[in-house]
């Protein structure tokens, strides 16, 4: 059986809760970012957060997008640090990541999820 996406009565399970795919960026973003990360992961890394643009609009779902990837990022730099005091300053190391990272995404989205639906599946619709 082939799953496809359902239209906006019946949304498919994390899109009716848009911001597990939020959580589900920021876990992916904090497991591809140590020493020993999972490879793979670093492939579908981007897919929550695409799906995400893909599913909302507007600035209150973009300023949530920007405060997840830096909350991601935080998180990231923090696992690097291997002094208490440095931990203090992850949120700063994270901060350009994020808003370097959050810049391509935001300019990317509109462009390219707006008018190819091939990228993360037929048929899906943008609000």
């Amino acid at each position: 059986m082939i799953a496809r996406e359902s239209d906006d009565r019946h949304p498919i399970w994390p899109d009716r809760r848009r911001w597990l795919w939020l959580l589900f960026g920021v876990s992916l973003l904090a497991l591809t970012q140590v020493r020993a990360s999972v490879a793979v992961l670093a492939w579908i890394a981007p897919v929550p957060w695409l799906r995400y643009l893909r599913i909302t609009g507007g600035w209150r779902s973009r300023l949530s997008f920007c405060v997840a990837l830096f909350a991601g990022w935080t998180l990231a730099t923090a696992k690097i640090a291997s002094e208490p005091t440095l931990v203090a300053l992850a949120p700063v190391f994270a901060l350009p990541i994020a808003a370097g990272q959050a810049a391509a995404y935001l300019t990317w989205a509109p462009r390219v999820l707006s008018r190819s639906s091939w990228l993360l599946g037929s048929g899906l619709s943008t609000r």
